[in-house]
């Protein structure tokens, strides 16, 4: 336990002690006592100690108690006692100015007290107020213990708190969402105010910083509420923790119930529906599936080895995504799926599909954007399915979320929201095999393709850019920064390796078509 000097000078013979300078430090703590009578005696000067001497080491040059004063303030001693008369008459200018500036108090010790007059007191209150202080912490410990085993929740908890310690309180998790609040009795929220005194104190867990906890502080805190305080952290840590134990349950039994039901591993919709009930899911509703991933992640991972920082970050994509569709999409369901999160936005028979798309579109939008906001250098795509009247099609609109995903990921880059309904041609091509693709492309692009790598380059990124352009020569040698001669050049050669006729809009077509299936292909190889 401690105490201040300011206390201390209310305990046994220091009550006929006089401040003799550095009054502005009375608040400084003591936690033990020493005796200087050693020329070095100092350097065991560990801190909060309250110092003792008689200055026999000082009666031939009194001014060398400034710089044991200097010393003492900057080893972090607490106050400097000094027993007058038999070598020192009085304290000396240069030590009172010393004294002053470092805010490090002198006192007076009674010419006729011993140290063990002085020790004795000090220590008996010392070890009284610990024993208070254990006494104490067992005390709102079991209370608070009390109140978890009861189930009773952080409300009830924050509400004892703050009636102990007489001051509003607050928990926020830790990404600022206030969780519980409570009052003490003739307070009200006015009195808490993010404006006003507050101290504030971390919730760790096992993983890092869970959360907060607030406390609206209009007075100092004393020893026995900081002790209040730490044991209701370790009340609130508890909870957090049985907490996020009971949700880890949850998720499991949910994912599980998912994998089932993406896999086609019920009898009937009659089974589905009854199962989606214990989670409280509506899956009488029509859907849109949906996926999220960090973009850079894998390569985060494959690059760094640091797995601890990727599973944190996509437990961080987690709660985003349930934190930004909470408030936009409420009856949203929002699970962890490997590395991406899947969502399943519900929409009443009422809702158009439309209007279910174009709310699911927004609110996937602005998730992805606070992704890039708060996980920053990361960034995260998405993909959304069509919408389905029936939850046993999950299946189906799940792989579509899935190669929206990937088609916008490659076609759109990093931090892409892609609807599978928009993908226009693509539609037409998801569902072929990736030899399917491939032989497409050879038919098409073979002959480029063979070329050496430099000429491949050049011929297939002057190709796409004539078709993107829709065959408009002017256009694509600008878009290339291209003579106009240089790009008919380029063309002609084409055609010869190709043996096509780039005027035929159908050849124009196939080939576009055979771009679409080599981008395809390295999305899928990704």
């Amino acid at each position: 336990m401690a105490i201040t000097v300011r206390e201390a000078l209310r305990i046994g013979p220091l009550v006929r002690s006089t401040v003799l300078a550095g009054a502005s430090g009375l608040d400084r703590v003591i936690k033990t006592v020493t005796v200087l009578e050693a020329p070095d005696s100092y350097e065991w000067i560990k801190g909060n100690e309250l110092a003792l001497t008689i200055g026999y080491m000082y009666k031939d040059s009194p001014e060398l108690l400034a710089p044991l004063v200097e010393e003492l303030a900057r080893r972090g001693a607490a106050a400097l006692g000094i027993k007058f008369k038999r070598y020192l008459p009085d304290l000396p200018e240069v030590v009172r100015e010393k004294a002053d500036q470092l805010g490090f108090p002198v006192l007076t010790i009674p010419y006729d007290c011993g140290w063990i007059d002085i020790l004795k007191p000090l220590y008996n209150y010392l070890l009284d107020e610990e024993t208070k202080r254990r006494y104490h912490a067992q005390q709102v410990n079991a209370h608070f213990i009390e109140i978890l085993l009861k189930n009773k929740g952080l409300t009830p908890l924050l509400q004892s708190l703050s009636e102990m310690i007489m001051a509003p309180v607050a928990v926020f998790d830790a990404n600022h969402e206030e969780l519980a609040r409570a009052f003490p009795p003739g307070w009200t929220p006015r009195d808490a105010t993010p404006e006003g005194p507050r101290l504030t104190y971390p919730i760790f867990l096992l993983k890092g910083k869970a959360g907060y906890l607030i406390v609206y502080a209009a007075g100092p805190i004393t020893p026995l509420t900081t002790v209040t305080i730490n044991q209701a952290l370790t009340a609130i840590a508890l909870e957090f923790l049985k907490e996020q134990a009971i949700r880890e349950v949850e998720r499991r039994y949910e994912n599980q119930f998912l994998t089932d039901l993406l896999n086609g591993n019920f009898d009937s919709k009659e089974v589905v529906l009854r199962r989606a009930q214990v989670f409280g899911w509506n899956f009488a509703w029509g859907h849109i599936a949906v996926l999220v991933e960090i973009d850079q992640l894998n390569e985060y991972l494959l690059e760094h080895g640091n797995a601890d920082v990727y599973r944190m970050r996509r437990d961080q994509l987690l709660e985003l995504a349930k934190k930004e569709l909470s408030r936009r999409l409420p009856q949203a369901i929002v699970s962890d799926h490997g590395n991406r999160v899947l969502i399943i936005a519900l929409g009443p028979k009422e809702t158009a599909p439309p209007k279910l798309k174009a709310q699911v579109a927004e609110a996937v939008t602005k998730l992805v954007a606070e992704v890039a906001r708060v996980l920053t250098p990361f960034t995260a795509s998405a993909g959304l399915s069509a919408y389905y009247r029936e939850i046993t099609d999950l299946r189906c609109s799940y792989a579509e979320a899935k190669e929206a995903l990937a088609f916008g990921r490659a076609f759109k880059g990093p931090g892409s929201v892609t609807c599978f309904e928009d993908l226009g041609v693509y539609r037409l091509l998801c569902n072929q095999s990736r030899d399917e693709l491939a032989a497409f492309a050879r038919q098409y692009l073979g002959p480029l393709l063979e070329c050496s790598a430099k000429q491949k380059a050049s011929l297939l990124e002057t190709l796409r850019t004539y078709l993107q352009h829709g065959g408009n020569i002017s256009a694509a040698a600008e878009a290339m920064y291209l003579h106009r001669r240089t790009l008919q050049y380029r063309l002609r050669k084409i055609q010869r390796i190709l043996q096509v006729d780039l005027a035929d809009p159908v050849n124009r077509l196939n080939l576009s078509i055979a771009f679409m299936a080599l981008t395809l292909l390295d999305s899928k190889d990704a």
